[in-house]
C-alpha cells in the first residue's frame, strides 16, 4: 500500500543523538555538597585520594612508603585522566588509562585502592626509616608544586619527573 503522502525528496533527521550517560562514581571520599561535589566527585579527585589513602595506611600499618600519582589528560579536563602512573618511592609501580580507573570507580569504590595496594606490594619494596620516609615525603612535595612545561597536562609535577 503506498503512502499518499511520500516524497522522493529524503527529509533531514532532526533529532537530537541519545548521548550515554556514565554510571556513577562510587567515591572513597564522599562530597558533601553541591561544591564538594564538583571539587571532589570526580575521577581525578578520587584516584589521588586513593592513593593518598593507601599511603597512610601503609604508614599506619609499619610500611610506610611514599606514593606519588601522576594523572594526564587532554585539553582542559583534568577531572577525566587518559593515563596515569604510580610511584613508589620514586620507583614506577605500576601504570594504567583512565578508562580502567574509571571502570573501578564504577564498580565498587575500594577497587582502585586495592589495585594500587597490590602493586606496592608487588614490588618488594624495603621498609623505610622515618627520616628515609619524611626526606621522601618532602621531595615528592617539592616536585608536586614545581611549574608545569608549557602544554603539559600533568597532575603530580613534570611528566616523568618523580621527586
Amino acid at each position: 500500500m503506498a503512502n499518499s503522502n511520500s516524497t522522493s525528496e529524503r527529509v533531514p533527521d532532526t533529532r537530537l543523538p541519545l548521548v550515554g550517560r556514565r554510571r556513577p562514581l562510587k567515591c572513597l571520599k564522599e562530597p558533601h555538597g553541591f561544591v564538594s561535589g564538583i571539587a571532589q566527585g570526580n575521577l581525578g579527585y578520587q584516584m589521588q585520594y586513593a592513593a593518598k589513602l593507601l599511603e597512610e595506611q601503609l604508614a599506619e600499618e609499619g610500611m610506610p612508603h611514599v606514593l606519588q600519582l601522576d594523572l594526564t589528560w587532554e585539553g582542559d579536563d583534568w577531572r577525566n585522566p587518559t593515563w596515569w602512573r604510580l610511584y613508589a618511592d620514586g620507583d614506577e609501580a605500576c601504570e594504567g588509562e583512565g578508562a580502567f580507573a574509571r571502570q573501578c570507580f564504577e564498580e565498587d569504590a575500594k577497587r582502585f585502592l586495592e589495585v594500587l595496594r597490590e602493586a606496592v606490594g608487588g614490588m618488594g619494596l624495603p621498609r623505610l626509616s622515618e627520616r628515609e620516609y619524611d626526606l621522601l615525603r618532602r621531595a615528592r612535595d617539592i616536585a608536586r608544586h614545581e611549574p608545569y612545561d608549557e602544554g603539559s597536562c600533568t597532575l603530580g609535577g613534570t611528566p616523568g619527573r618523580v621527586f
